[in-house]
């Protein structure tokens, strides 16, 4: 399953998973590069960030806006 990272609120990351559902887990869980809008994944009980994800859906995301500006 995968998380996004919404935002951060003091010591606590505020992550999404794919249906929607929130969670709060302390950001000293995160990887040290961890930034807003990363996507994790939770392999071996660590946060990890899953760059090809990570860049799939900025991909994806720019991609639709550009189109949207374009019509």
């Amino acid at each position: 399953m995968y998380f996004s990272i919404d935002r951060f609120e003091k010591k606590l990351a505020v992550i999404v998973d794919d249906s929607g559902n929130t969670k709060d887990i302390p950001r000293r869980d995160l990887p040290k590069n961890a930034k807003q809008g990363d996507i994790l994944i939770l392999k071996n009980d660590r946060w990890v960030v899953d760059e090809c994800e990570t860049k799939r859906r900025r991909d994806y995301v720019l991609d639709l806006q550009q189109r949207l500006i374009d019509k």
